[in-house]
């Protein structure tokens, strides 16, 4: 039992075309690289913590803040009513619950190609180095086979299909 975790869905809006931030590392499981979301635990507040958060932080601290009061749970926006927070990918075999977080913003065409370059350069610490981002066009991301980036991406193209309710926090 390791407690609740989260994927992280990073949307970034430049001129009407969404893009989303994916992580691709080695998963010893299924013995080879994988595209996913960017993971990692909840903290006792529930806010997206770990590796892959740090590391977003750090690369783009002035641009992505992955704090609690910028992201929005998925979930909640399609939701009228409260749901569970978490969801389970498979009861029967995993008590793990995960939790799908949002953190969106606009962008300037410069801003995208800053965004883009932070993500791409290597990591500046030896302790994960198969751990790399990249940003790519959200009807390209759900081409993956990260279950959660497939859900995530569905709820996103959902709720601006339906005229992009600015619950969603934007950080400018």
């Amino acid at each position: 039992v390791r407690g609740g975790s989260a994927a992280c869905l990073i949307a970034v809006n430049c001129e009407g075309v969404e893009y989303v931030v994916l992580c691709d590392q080695y998963r010893g499981a299924v013995g080879e690289v994988t595209t996913e979301l960017p993971g990692g635990m909840l903290d006792a507040t529930g806010a997206f913590r770990g590796y892959a958060a740090d590391l977003l932080t750090t690369k783009l601290p002035t641009t992505i803040n992955l704090t609690s009061q910028y992201t929005t749970d998925l979930l909640h926006l399609i939701h009228p009513t409260p749901i569970p927070t978490l969801t389970h990918p498979l009861p029967k075999s995993c008590d793990e619950g995960v939790r799908l977080i949002l953190f969106r913003r606009s962008a300037t065409p410069t801003e995208l190609a800053s965004i883009s370059s932070a993500l791409e350069a290597p990591p500046s610490t030896k302790s994960i180095p198969h751990m790399t981002f990249r940003l790519v066009k959200l009807e390209d991301a759900i081409q993956y086979s990260d279950a959660r980036l497939v859900a995530a991406c569905y709820l996103l193209k959902k709720i601006l299909a339906e005229g992009d309710p600015m619950t969603v926090k934007y950080e400018i």
